[in-house]
């Protein structure tokens, strides 16, 4: 693999950590940039599915498809982890016109 697609893997970590910061405890956002930064993208990738699952943290469909499809093109080992931590993950609902898309509601609220 060339500097590219590591630096495409990191791109797309960081950019679901930021997506995510506002669902995140501060210091799970903050390891999460740590080992992405060290370049342990299939570890950020396995942790940050099971802290969603773990929290019951609820995901958008976008942020659900963009994890898979890291696992996918990372082939790694944990991929299996990551699609059975997202399994666990409550999914968004969205409630109608007017709701801001790209803020997600718990499905009991």
């Amino acid at each position: 693999m060339d500097a590219a697609y590591y630096e495409d893997l990191a791109g797309r970590l960081y950019g679901l950590v930021i997506r995510l910061s506002d669902r995140l405890p501060p210091d799970q956002a903050q390891w999460l940039h740590h080992v992405t930064d060290v370049g342990e993208y299939g570890l950020a990738l396995e942790d940050m599915a099971g802290m969603l699952a773990h929290g019951q943290i609820v995901i958008t469909n976008q942020e659900r498809s963009d994890m898979l499809a890291l696992a996918d093109q990372m082939k790694a080992k944990e991929g299996d982890a990551v699609r059975h931590a997202l399994e666990s993950s409550p999914q968004a609902e969205w409630h109608g016109p007017g709701q801001d898309a790209d803020t997600p509601r718990h499905p009991s609220g």
